[in-house]
């Protein structure tokens, strides 16, 4: 018998390699997959899963030859099988004989295998675990073989991502259907019914987190659940003996030290990854792990910015590998890593160098803490600081560092304790003494030691303590503390610009959207409402307030925008904005909060008093303490007089006012305080609250447009029509600058009356007084329920001018005839006579 009639031998595939792996209960494929590979093979022949070790493929074919309904044969290869046409097909021979009886000799061995599934009477799936092992000839043999027994055998092929290359055209042309690791991937369901059957339930939450950290891959999330099941925490040990053995274990010298160098970062660019091994080609010996099936993806598709990340739990793995079998290399690596990092992620690099080296740990968090905790990581820093030594825990820098994380995430009595420790053990160390400069910053309450604080910082700054490059983050909190402090808003502004200007120079995307936000606000609070125009977008006015950062000043840009509609008399767009702010959340001491007070003016301007039951809640939720220079205490008093005085408490209000009238204040204070005290008559306790007033404080556009329309105000009811006059045109040339409108939106009778006055007696602002009591007018309620229209209204002001009605139409660009018309339908409305009746109306 010749070599072609002759059945070659057997034993070549023995019998475990012809055999599915037993069931176990703990580790059974999902049954959305397997029901997914059902429907799959009910549209095509040939299903092709290729993902890496441990997604639960063998499993998934294993459940799925039990409940289907086909007869199936099972084959796995092994390495000696590579690119061994022969071997394969004796495999697969061997494998079908389990389900039929051998038959007699053939030609070859496809013809053999055709005839074995000849007697099949429904044909049958042939599953082929660990197809990697094959090679690419795999491709061609199952095409023949489709082609040999006529379609009668579907193929499940499993194995690495590279087998996917081998079908390529048979899916482009839907005669397969690709399975990969996405589809494999655990869901969060699935991750919870898992946990619940090894009798460790868990929430949603967790469940999410566990499913993210091990971006789903099967046996990572098996293993780990096993793990905490058991009592344990991190990455449990069987998961790292498998990712070192079955993982780690197959790959070429040169490939497992690279990943094993790499994933000291679980995030990393290509110039990190050269950094860390020394290697030039990073980025091919990334192409090679992807191609091997490594957990690795690209999230980066520009090749000058490639970047990857490595799955969560197999880096965890591979740095657990490295530290048991190489300490000291593993140790080079995270300091590599933290020099990498410093610039740009210094969260980061602290994690690698405290991992490395406590000095360096030290010089980085030094350099880079304020950077830190602006962009919201005082959770971060201090679990770095919780993984130093317990001898460099207590060092004094630490120490103070330490304090504005607790400061920030809200723990202040625990910052107050630390921040003193860290003075007593600092003493007059000339390294600590900067640190905790701007550790004061932070921590500090009392406005003059605050005051004094920032001096300090400005100066160190302008001495260059910090080398010849800019710190934008530290000129960033220097003009933040100012802004807080609210005595020199431009200087705030000033330094906030610069520090904007820093960070797009740089590309420091949070610091820019921090020092924007802050710079809309110093601007504004500043009076320069133009200026603050072009710095506004959506961006600022959509600030978060639920990260570390926004327990300071989450939600200032949109604060800053209904504060500077405010002083523009637009009440509306203002309160809109104030009830954002608050609906984003924030503390008692929160840009919320000081939104809380301007929401009472404008409900007292409303005249609205079902809304004051609303204002007095709002009261409520205002501070009652000095904050980090802020005197809370102040605005809630403001906010309460206020209150009080739209109610006709009069005496309260006043009460109030004056508990702080002669204390040095905020200079909107003041203002806003005097005109409460003018509209109760209490002229000269607004007097001696304007009077309060500094010079720098009249260089902010709004409060010197405020105090004058008091003074204005105050001396029209004196009946001195001359000084009056002069304040209030000081006020209107003010206010014409920057667009404040007098009286900020509030329907005042005298008000109306010293307006109509000065537009009778000659103004370089005749057209916007006319336009201002219109509006004035407008918001207001007929005693006798006319309503008259925007034009007429405006009308009816020039009425109460000596201009005749040629002029007026002069000045509003119509004809005498329109006036006319304008004046039979006022007087209608208004059921008077003529002019002299219409002006002495009060609507």
């Amino acid at each position: 018998m010749d070599s072609e009639t002759t059945p070659p031998p057997r034993d070549r595939s023995r019998w475990f390699l012809i055999a599915p792996p037993p069931s176990n209960a703990s580790l059974s494929a999902p049954q959305r997959l397997v029901h997914r590979l059902t429907s799959h093979f009910s549209a095509s022949g040939i299903v092709v899963l290729a993902a890496p070790a441990g997604y639960g493929k063998t499993a998934l074919l294993r459940d799925f030859a039990t409940e289907f309904a086909v007869p199936s044969a099972w084959l796995t290869l092994t390495r000696h099988d590579r690119d061994d046409e022969e071997s394969i097909l004796l495999g697969v021979l061997a494998s079908i004989d389990q389900q039929v009886a051998p038959g007699r000799p053939v030609r070859s061995l496809y013809d053999r295998i055709a005839q074995a599934v000849a007697g099949i009477p429904d044909g049958l799936v042939l599953i082929i675990d660990d197809a990697h092992h094959a090679g690419p000839i795999l491709g061609e043999i199952v095409e023949a073989l489709s082609n040999a027994t006529g379609r009668r055998v579907r193929f499940a092929v499993a194995g690495r991502p590279e087998v996917s290359a081998w079908f390529v055209e048979q899916i482009a042309l839907d005669s397969a259907v690709l399975v990969d690791a996405g589809d494999l991937a655990m869901n969060v369901d699935e991750v919870k019914a898992t946990a619940a059957r090894l009798g460790h339930p868990m929430g949603h939450a967790d469940a999410e987190r566990a499913t993210e950290a091990a971006g789903g891959w099967p046996i990572a999330v098996h293993l780990s659940l096993a793990s905490e099941a058991r009592g344990q925490s991190g990455s449990d040990a069987l998961f790292v003996d498998f990712v070192e053995v079955s993982v780690l274990g197959g790959l070429a010298p040169d490939l497992r030290a690279f990943v094993l160098e790499t994933t000291t970062c679980t995030a990393l660019s290509t110039r990190l990854a050269a950094a860390l091994t020394g290697r030039k080609d990073a980025a091919d010996m990334f192409d090679r792990c992807r191609r091997e099936g490594l957990p690795l993806v690209r999230v980066s598709a520009a090749s000058s910015a490639a970047a990857y990340r490595w799955n969560e739990v197999f880096a965890d793995a591979c740095r657990r590998i490295l530290e048991r079998i190489d300490p000291v290399q593993a140790a080079r690596l995270h300091q590599k890593a933290a020099h990498e990092l410093t610039a740009g992620h210094p969260e980061e690099a602290l994690r690698h160098a405290v991992r490395a080296d406590d000095e360096l740990a030290l010089s980085i968090m030094r350099a880079t803490w304020v950077r830190i905790l602006v962009e919201s990581g005082a959770r971060a820093l201090l679990e770095s600081c919780a993984a130093l030594t317990a001898q460099q825990l207590e060092h004094p820098e630490i120490l103070a560092i330490r304090a504005c994380c607790l400061d920030l995430i809200g723990d202040q009595e625990g910052a107050r304790i630390l921040a003193r420790a860290a003075a007593t053990a600092g003493g007059g160390d000339p390294s600590f003494l900067v640190t905790y400069t701007f550790v004061q910053l932070f921590v500090l309450d009392d406005h003059r030691e605050l005051a004094r604080a920032v001096d300090q910082a400005r100066r160190l700054l302008v001495d260059g303590v910090f080398g010849s490059t800019v710190d934008g983050y530290r000129l960033f909190v220097v003009g933040w503390t100012l802004l807080r402090l609210r005595t020199d808003p431009i200087g705030a502004a000033n330094l906030l610009q610069t520090a904007l200007s820093e960070a797009r120079l740089t590309s420091c995307p949070v610091l820019e959207r921090r020092a924007a936000s802050n710079l809309l606000f110093a601007l504004t609070f500043a009076g320069r409402f133009a200026d603050a125009d072009t710095v506004l977008d959506d961006r600022i006015t959509a600030d978060h307030v639920d990260d570390d950062w926004g327990a300071y000043d989450g939600g200032i840009g949109l604060f800053a925008f209904g504060y500077g509609e405010y002083w523009r008399g637009r009440l509306g767009e203002a309160e809109r904005a104030f009830t954002a702010l608050i609906a984003h959340g924030g503390h008692r001491t929160s840009y919320a909060a000081l939104g809380r007070v301007f929401l009472v003016f404008i409900a007292a301007a409303s005249g609205r008093l079902h809304t004051y039951a609303d204002a007095e809640n709002y009261t409520e939720a205002i501070g009652d303490t000095q904050a980090h220079g802020v005197p809370w205490h102040i605005y809630r008093a403001l906010a309460h007089a206020q209150l009080a005085a739209a109610r006709g408490e009069a005496s309260k209000a006043l009460e109030l006012i004056e508990s702080f009238a002669d204390a040095p204040n905020v200079p909107v204070v003041r203002v806003l305080a005097a005109d409460i005290a003018r509209r109760l008559s209490a002229d000269g306790l607004a007097v001696r609250l304007l009077a309060g007033l500094t010079a720098s404080d009249r260089v902010i556009s709004y409060v010197t447009a405020a105090a004058e329309t008091t003074a204005a105000l105050v001396a029209y009811r004196a009946q001195e029509v001359d000084v009056a006059r002069r304040h209030l045109e000081d006020a209107l040339d003010i206010g014409a600058r920057e667009g404040i409108t007098p009286g900020a939106g509030l329907s005042d009778p005298d008000l109306v009356a010293l307006l109509a006055a000065h537009l009778a007696g000659g103004t370089h602002h005749g057209e916007s007084i006319a336009a201002r009591l219109a509006e004035l007018q407008a918001a207001s309620t007929s005693l006798l329920g006319a309503a008259l229209s925007d034009r007429e209204r405006e009308v009816l002001h020039y009425l109460r001018t000596p201009m005749t009605a040629n002029e007026i139409a002069a000045e509003l660009f119509v004809s005498v005839s329109t006036i006319r018309t304008h004046l039979r339908s006022i007087y209608r409305k208004l059921g008077v006579s003529g002019r002299r009746e219409a002006a002495r109306m009060r609507l």
